[in-house]
Formats: C-alpha cells, sequence, structure tokens
C-alpha cells in the first residue's frame, strides 16, 4: 500500500493521487491533519462515482483517507452529483483509466459544470483535450446545460476512447501567440456587473469593444458569472478562466463586488503573463504533467 503524509490536503493533488491508485489499481493511504470545508463536496462525489461505479473502497476516519481500487470497466456511464462540487473532477479522476479500457467510454454528468473549485468545461475541452491529442490520448467533451456552482442542474456528455499512444513532449514556446476575444457568461444577474468587467477586461487586454461578448445564460437553474478569454500559440488554443464566487459551500450569498474587481484583475494578469512573458498557468501544468508522467 501507498502511503502519504501531509499536512494540508490540497485537493487537486489528492484527486490525482486517488485517480493514480485506480490507474495502477494500487492500494492508497493518505494521511492528512486539515482538509478544507469546500473540498467535502468534491470528497463525496468521488466517493459516490467509486461506490456506484464499483471501483473499490473508500474510507475514512479522521487524519485517514484508504483507497482500495477495484479494477473494472465501464462503457456507459451516467451518475448525478452534489451541486457545491464539479463535475470536471469526477471527469478527471477517471479518464486514466478509461484510457486504458479496451472500447469507447460514453459519461452522462449532472450537476455542476461551472464551479470556482475546478476548471470550465471549455478549458477542458478546448485547451487540455486538445494537447493529450497530440500523445494519442482521445476524448471529447460537450456542455449541455450550464450548471453554476450552488444550483447545480448543469449536464455534461463525454467520450473517451482507449489510448492510441505516441511519442509526444509537450513544451510551450509561445510560438505565433495571440489574444483573440473574450466571453462573460451570466445567469441571473444583472447585466451592469457584465458590462463594468467587459469594459475591465478590454481595458486591461488591449481588445476591441466587438471582441468580448456578453452571453446571458437562459437556461440555468441558478446564479452564475464566468468569464473566459481565449489565447492561441503553438498551434492551440489556450483558455484562461475564472469562475466569480456568488455562493460559498454552505449555500451562502457571499457575492463581492471588489473581491470580483479582484478576480477579474487575477485574470488580466495571467493573460498579461502569457502574452509577454511565454508563462501559461500553473493549474494547466499541474494537468498535463500528470498526464504525461503515466503515460510516456
Amino acid at each position: 500500500m501507498k502511503k502519504i503524509k501531509v499536512d494540508d490536503l490540497e485537493w487537486f493533488s489528492f484527486r490525482q493521487l486517488l485517480s493514480l491508485a485506480l490507474f495502477k489499481n494500487e492500494p492508497l493511504e493518505v494521511n492528512f491533519s486539515s482538509f478544507k470545508q469546500d473540498c467535502e463536496a468534491l470528497y463525496s462525489d468521488l466517493a459516490k462515482t467509486i461506490s456506484e461505479l464499483d471501483l473499490g473502497e473508500i474510507t475514512r476516519k479522521k487524519g485517514l483517507i484508504f483507497y482500495f481500487p477495484k479494477k473494472k470497466e465501464h462503457y456507459k456511464i451516467s451518475l448525478d452529483f452534489d451541486k457545491f462540487s464539479s463535475l470536471i473532477e469526477v471527469f478527471l479522476f477517471l479518464l486514466p483509466t478509461l484510457f486504458k479500457q479496451k472500447f469507447r467510454t460514453i459519461l452522462e454528468f449532472a450537476g455542476v459544470t461551472h464551479s470556482p473549485l475546478s476548471y470550465p468545461t471549455s478549458f477542458i475541452k478546448e485547451t487540455f483535450l486538445s494537447i493529450l491529442e497530440r500523445m494519442g490520448l482521445y476524448a471529447s467533451l460537450n456542455l449541455r446545460r450550464f450548471g453554476f456552482y450552488g444550483s447545480g442542474g448543469g449536464q455534461i456528455e463525454a467520450r473517451v476512447y482507449p489510448a492510441e499512444l505516441k511519442k509526444y513532449s509537450y513544451s510551450f514556446k509561445g510560438e505565433g501567440k495571440n489574444i483573440l476575444g473574450a466571453k462573460i457568461f451570466i445567469s441571473k444577474i444583472d447585466s451592469k456587473l457584465a458590462k463594468e468587467a467587459k469594459e475591465f477586461l478590454q481595458d486591461g487586454l488591449k481588445l476591441s469593444e466587438q471582441k468580448i461578448g456578453i452571453i446571458e445564460i437562459l437556461d440555468s437553474d441558478g446564479f452564475g458569472n464566468s468569464l473566459q478569454v481565449f489565447c492561441e500559440a503553438d498551434g492551440f488554443n489556450y483558455l484562461f478562466f475564472r469562475e466569480i464566487e456568488i455562493y460559498n459551500s454552505a449555500g451562502n450569498f457571499i457575492y463581492d463586488h471588489e473581491q470580483s474587481k479582484n478576480v477579474w484583475q487575477d485574470l488580466v494578469n495571467e493573460c498579461q503573463r502569457f502574452q509577454e512573458k511565454n508563462i501559461i498557468p500553473d493549474y494547466l501544468m499541474r494537468e498535463l504533467t500528470f498526464f504525461l508522467s503515466i503515460f510516456s
């Protein structure tokens, strides 16, 4: 059994540890001191996935989590998840193992598609999966309905194909890099906020008004506000994003306009590092490094 001891259990590393244990079919013990409250729903959704798909047994006792994975193939998966979680986290947890299966897998998930705790579907589809294709790892992801953190109700459909591995080593060179435009998605919030965000991005990214669109999502269950900036480099599409926090994990309305402006600035800074210094976000490298390490 692989044993990991950490003080603060950081979610993304934890999800990757569980995913690797399932991929290798090796038991895992995680000894930790603290686990953030916001991560409880994410953990519950992974535990539900493991249970309902019969992928082994996961148990939690105070500061210990034990996972005894079980190898089992599925070719059609339909699951509903928590409204304070993220469908993408479940998708990424299963993805390495699904690449090992003999046949295509179809996944139909319902829950949160746009969560401040994870990645939006567009980032996974247009950036992450497009890079994995160069390795011979083929998957598709389609957004059927928006589901925002705090309300859920979203739907995604994904397809994952058996790996056809190719020799490929990802590196960012920044050739032909360009910021193409941006989209601001709003659901059930004042359009004045979206217009203010548009002006902020327009000024910070030096984009014309026509290159930033505001899209109102009418078919959703709750409040939401997502910002996405579209870029290109090295023949890839790069999507940078931020999700504005409107609810906390307890379901309390916590929207703060000044904090939102800080989030806008953070997104602008990230795009400027891409444009001026050839730096891509740590979160993209974190996910790519994981897949490169197990499929190289």
